[in-house]
Order: C-alpha cells, then structure tokens, then sequence
C-alpha cells in the first residue's frame, strides 16, 4: 500500500521527465530516418519512424548500443557525433535527472511519512495525558500513574511485566521536578 501511494505521488514528475526523454528520442529518430536513408543502417534500425523511436529507446538502455551505430560508423566515422550525443543527452543526462527525481521523491515521501508519525505520537501522547488528567488541572499525580502501571501489567500480558521497583524508577524519571506530580 505504501508503494502505492509512493508512486502516485512520483507520478507526475517522472511523466514529465519521460515525456522529455521521449521528445528526445523522437528527435533523434527522425533525424535517424533522414540521415540513414537508403544505407545499411537505415534499411537495419531506421525503416521508419516508429523503429528509429524503438531502436534508440533500446539504446538508452544501452543494450545495442555500439551494434546500432557501427554499420553507419563503418561507413562514415562523423556519423559517431550523432550516437554520441544521443548517449550523452538520454543516458548520461535525462536517465541521472529521472534518477536523481525518483530519489528525491522518495526522500520526500519518507519524510512526510516520519513527520505524519511523529504528529501522530505527539498527538496520542495528549490525548492519553488528558485521559489521565481526570480532574483537568494539567498534570497527573503518583497514585494515578502506579495505577495505569498496575493495570498494564494485570491486562496487557504483550508488554514486558514491570516490578514495583521500576515503576518507581520510571516515575521518578517521568517526574522531573520531584512533586509526585507529572505535568
């Protein structure tokens, strides 16, 4: 469920940052399709539009990379620049900002999910003090608190049993201005 949510909230920013990847590749693919053809590598990976599109977009992943450019590289060694400034745009460049977004949005998100938690304990804490304050005076005396610390170790077999003696520690760590109070 918290994937979910993780990536809803990534969501618009990676479609914009694939969106420019794709306007990228589609670039380059037409460019592709003119300048390869009627050669070897027009006939191989740019036929068309869409098979420049798909070959490149295999090529950012740099699954066939050096395959993709050595028949036009064979023929014609400046053909190299236009591989190459594809590689350094789309995966050196566009990949590391999809990257570093999808990074920043997860911080983000842990983020968020640790200052909903804390707000959240703060919260229970209040309203447990003010369950415990039955009188409303703003703090909770010694007989109060050995009770709640009776009734937890009688009900509640799933948390550690105290002995007397630490709960009496415990106050007294609770009770930091020694009036058998906690405010």
């Amino acid at each position: 469920r918290d994937m979910r949510v993780l990536i809803k909230m990534m969501f618009p920013e990676i479609i914009y940052l694939l969106g420019i990847l794709g306007l990228f590749i589609l670039f380059y693919a037409w460019f592709g399709c003119v300048m390869f053809v009627g050669t070897e590598e027009g006939y191989l990976y740019f036929p068309s539009l869409p098979e420049g599109m798909w070959s490149l977009y295999i090529s950012v992943t740099t699954a066939n990379y050096p395959d993709l450019m050595m028949p036009s590289y064979n023929e014609n060694r400046w053909t190299a620049l236009y591989f190459f400034s594809f590689m350094v745009i789309t995966f050196f460049f566009v990949m590391n900002v999809i990257l570093a977004s999808v990074v920043n949005e997860y911080d983000n998100a842990v983020a968020e999910r640790e200052r909903k938690r804390r707000n959240a304990a703060t919260d229970n804490l209040k309203k447990a003090f003010a369950l415990l304050d039955s009188d409303k005076k703003g703090r909770i005396d010694r007989g109060t608190v050995m009770g709640l610390f009776y009734i937890l170790n009688e009900d509640f077999p799933e948390f550690r049993t105290l002995s007397d003696d630490e709960t009496k520690l415990l106050f007294a760590v609770l009770d930091k201005d020694g009036t058998s109070r906690i405010s």
